[in-house]
């Protein structure tokens, strides 16, 4: 499972306990993490990291913007960039990114689980 390539994930979450928690186990397993707080962070991180960001893994729930809002105003400034949207909350605006296809995992899920799902992410052209 271990990334070789050192990638570099941009993690937008707004629990203190999770991030710390996503940290370690992204940089356990091989990748560099930039930190964002919440949305609003989490842009102005994407701005000072773009050339080397390649997944971002987005909390749906945050406050100031939410998840979908943040991914949005980052996909203005670089599209394509690959995401992975996570909550704990099952509401509308989970439920829409689904509906409109957008890589979605619902909390919990396992470390394992969520390793898998960036690699296959970052395998995707």
């Amino acid at each position: 499972m271990e990334n070789k390539d050192g990638d570099t994930i941009l993690l937008i979450e707004d629990d203190e306990e999770i991030r710390s928690l996503y940290r370690m186990i992204f940089e356990f397993n091989g990748y560099r993490v930039v930190e964002a707080v919440d949305g609003d962070d989490g842009v102005a991180k994407f701005i000072e990291h773009q050339e080397d960001i390649r997944l971002m893994i987005i909390d749906v729930i945050m406050p100031n913007k939410n998840g979908r809002e943040t991914y949005e105003e980052i996909m203005r400034i670089k599209n394509g960039v690959k995401a992975i949207f996570t909550s704990g909350f099952n509401s509308e605006l989970t439920k829409q990114l689904k509906v409109d296809g957008l890589n979605y995992m619902q909390k919990p899920f396992s470390p394992q689980d969520l390793l898998l799902r960036i690699k296959a992410a970052l395998a995707e052209n």
